[in-house]
């Protein structure tokens, strides 16, 4: 089987929200969605990172999402500008930068939630180190029994991608 690689922008303004969020929040883990849309068959661009400070639980290693709220950004995006869910983004300001069994599960989940309908979901984790944002990025796809690593280059803060071969 061959090989497809995915390149996924991220757009100065999701970069923008999850810089002001990390700074924001500190050594509190914060995250969102990762919104965006389809440029061609294998490219995607993040265009807008919401950030979960509605309900107001936050630790050094957990925060808590309103999914009711979540959904009807979800759907206010989709409708305004045909933008669609590409996944979600946290911080680990005390941990590295790879999923712990939490977030395996959350991925998995939102798979197999008929609300998303989404056949992958990118998860990007977050630091913010030097004033410079470190990411690592994840594909869960439906038909992958594990996760796969992304490569994230570009010239942070300015422009970025994250590339995937599944």
């Amino acid at each position: 089987m061959k090989k497809k690689r995915i390149t996924i922008e991220i757009e100065q303004n999701a970069y923008d929200q999850i810089y002001q969020a990390l700074e924001r929040f500190g050594d509190y883990e914060i995250g969102g969605m990762l919104i965006g849309y389809k440029k061609d068959n294998s490219h995607f661009s993040i265009a807008n990172a919401t950030v979960a400070d509605d309900v107001g639980s936050f630790s050094i290693a957990g925060f808590i999402r309103e999914p009711v709220k979540s959904m009807k950004i979800l759907l206010k995006a989709f409708k305004i500008k045909n933008h669609n869910y590409i996944g979600e983004w946290h911080s680990h300001p005390m941990f590295s930068l790879y999923p712990s069994s939490a977030d395996i599960q959350t991925m998995k989940g939102i798979l197999a939630d008929p609300g998303y309908g989404v056949n992958f979901a990118l998860l990007v984790i977050t630091k913010l180190r030097k004033g410079k944002v470190d990411m690592a990025g994840f594909l869960f796809h439906r038909d992958l029994s594990h996760f796969v690593e992304a490569s994230v280059s570009g010239n942070f803060p300015r422009k970025g991608r994250i590339d995937v071969t599944v």
